[in-house]
């Protein structure tokens, strides 16, 4: 079996992230549902978890010490594997560094409670909440997934987007929002030219460019403002 190399050899990068101080004091909102698990205890009271319920109560808990027998059967794995992917400590395989892109940073997942009705209210309330803490020095929003209430066929102008609209207190404030272009070629939502936006490849697993082939779903193009989408396109996680 072929190990696949360190994703931030995938992604370009000459060399490790230092795991002490690469995104040290920097705080990453980002917008997913989350499992806890044993893999992120390491983060302490840097790994925040925020939930929006229906009557936009907000809660707060470090999840990171939650034990992984507490966790809710409907959440996915996508949350867990974003914050793995930025935050995971130091491992060696076939000789080679893996680590997170940014193990050094404050992390906050919020979950909005996506694909229940009001969750495009409960996102902005959500943004509104997390951005007004003082002391988390938030830089840079993750926005992995788009509103299911909004159509995903229907070509429009990017500000009328549930999304785009929940997150404009963010885009106020000068962040970064980043966020994926879209996992299907029938939809056509690609976000606002105010946001980064990462498209995906296939790159099997290696940094070697001659190996990557395109990832046939991921669309690509001009948006309801006329901007052509995405700004760059990163490996999808295999």
């Amino acid at each position: 079996m072929a190990f696949p190399d360190p994703t931030w050899a995938r992604l370009g990068f000459m060399e490790p992230p230092d795991f002490h101080n690469s995104g040290h004091n920097i705080g990453v909102v980002i917008i997913d549902k989350m499992k806890p698990h044993h893999t992120i205890r390491h983060l302490g009271d840097r790994m925040k978890y925020v939930t929006v319920e229906n009557d936009l109560t907000i809660n707060c808990n470090n999840i990171a010490f939650q034990s992984s027998g507490e966790e809710d059967e409907e959440v996915g794995e996508h949350g867990l594997m974003t914050i793995l992917t930025l935050s995971h400590q130091p491992f060696f395989l076939e000789g080679k560094t893996h680590v997170g892109l940014s193990p050094a940073a404050n992390f906050i997942v919020l979950d909005h409670g996506a694909f229940r009705e009001g969750e495009s209210e409960r996102l902005k309330y959500g943004m509104d909440w997390v951005l007004k803490q003082p002391n988390w020095n938030i830089k840079i929003i993750l926005c992995t997934g788009w509103h299911a209430s909004d159509n995903p066929v229907l070509l429009q102008k990017t500000h009328k987007h549930s999304t785009v609209q929940a997150l404009n207190s963010a885009v106020e404030r000068g962040l970064m929002v980043i966020c994926s272009n879209g996992n299907t070629r029938l939809g056509n939502i690609m976000p606002p030219i105010e946001y980064f936006t990462v498209g995906g490849f296939n790159d099997r697993g290696k940094a070697e460019r001659h190996l990557h082939l395109p990832y046939p779903d991921e669309p690509f193009g001009k948006n309801g403002d006329g901007h052509f989408r995405p700004d760059i396109l990163a490996p999808e996680i295999m």
